[in-house]
């Protein structure tokens, strides 16, 4: 297994952590969903946390290749653009 590959798994296990999280969340919208009990402003907080952690769970998924590009774009030094290997020889 390479680094890459190492790096996009556990990108990849953290979005599994963040559906986990997001149905944590969910089993306190239980105490909401009584009969005659109306949604208030931390249920509606509740419901919006559940969906940022199932969209940035998607998000980690759908796109690890991707995050990992952009970590490692940044690690890597880029060239010096007037470099001698770009001279032909004489």
């Amino acid at each position: 297994m390479t680094f890459r590959q190492f790096a996009v798994f556990f990108i990849r296990l953290q979005s599994a952590w963040l559906f986990f999280d997001a149905v944590v969340y969910a089993t306190y919208l239980t105490d909401y969903l009584l009969p005659d009990v109306h949604f208030t402003f931390r249920a509606n907080l509740i419901v919006a946390r559940v969906a940022l952690h199932l969209a940035a769970g998607i998000f980690c998924l759908r796109y690890a290749d991707r995050i990992v590009s952009w970590f490692v774009k940044d690690i890597i030094p880029k060239p010096p653009a007037n470099s001698d290997t770009d001279k032909p020889a004489a």
